[in-house]
């Protein structure tokens, strides 16, 4: 009998020493900025660039829970009400990413 493991479909190794994940968010990069919205309420965007396996719903349910508000995902970019600008990096450190690759934009 012959057992078939699971392979990832990236970078096509077993799904126990599968790294696509890591790789991917040592390698994106992120910006973060501020945008004043309607009656000049603020909102923290954060632009996710060449990410190709991490989750960002997964990653803006994180944030927001740990900045205790509301957001969304649209494409690449996680947006979370109020101004969240210095404390999203050491969040995003925590959930894994690397601090080196984010950007805090003023």
């Amino acid at each position: 009998m012959s057992t078939k493991k699971s392979v990832c479909p990236i970078c096509s190794l077993p799904m126990e020493l599968c790294v696509c994940k890591a790789v991917s968010q040592e390698e994106s990069k992120i910006r973060v900025r501020t945008d004043k919205r309607k009656w000049g309420r603020l909102v923290t965007i954060l632009e996710f660039s060449g990410m190709a396996n991490v989750n960002l719903n997964d990653v803006a349910r994180k944030l927001k829970t740990k900045a205790a508000c509301g957001g969304t995902v649209d494409g690449n970019v996680i947006e979370l009400q109020g101004n969240h600008t210095y404390q999203v990096r050491n969040w995003l450190k925590d959930i894994g990413f690397d601090v080196n690759n984010i950007q805090v934009m003023k």
